[in-house]
């Protein structure tokens, strides 16, 4: 495992109760962050910090799965939308062609037939 430089008012977490605050007063200037009276650095806002970093991983997991989800339903609805227009394009044509026979029938006076195909 590398190293890791502290900077004053570094968080140092050892366990899920164990949260330690780094500090260097002779080298302030190049703290991680302020930690003044009005607003200092708490156990709770470390904890939280460390909470976010572990659930992060977790949220990116979440977040993943959610977008396959999505590209999968997207697909899902594109490959109906492609069925049904082959679908209704094959319905066009059949009518059609149909249509051309029932036009047909009628041109050479077969009206039997004809009224056959209309019902």
């Amino acid at each position: 495992m590398d190293g890791v430089e502290l900077k004053p008012n570094d968080r140092i977490c050892i366990g899920p109760s164990a949260i330690f605050l780094f500090k260097n007063k002779q080298n302030e200037a190049n703290a991680s962050m302020p930690d003044n009276d009005d607003d200092p650095i708490s156990f709770d806002f470390a904890n939280d910090e460390v909470n976010n970093i572990e659930n992060a991983a977790e949220k990116e997991e979440q977040e993943e799965f959610k977008r396959k989800q999505d590209e999968e339903a997207k697909n899902a609805i594109a490959a109906m939308e492609a069925k049904l227009k082959a679908e209704l394009a094959e319905e066009k044509a059949r009518l059609k062609a149909r249509e051309e026979e029932l036009v047909k029938l009628q041109e050479n006076g077969d009206s039997a037939k004809a009224q056959e195909l209309e019902e």
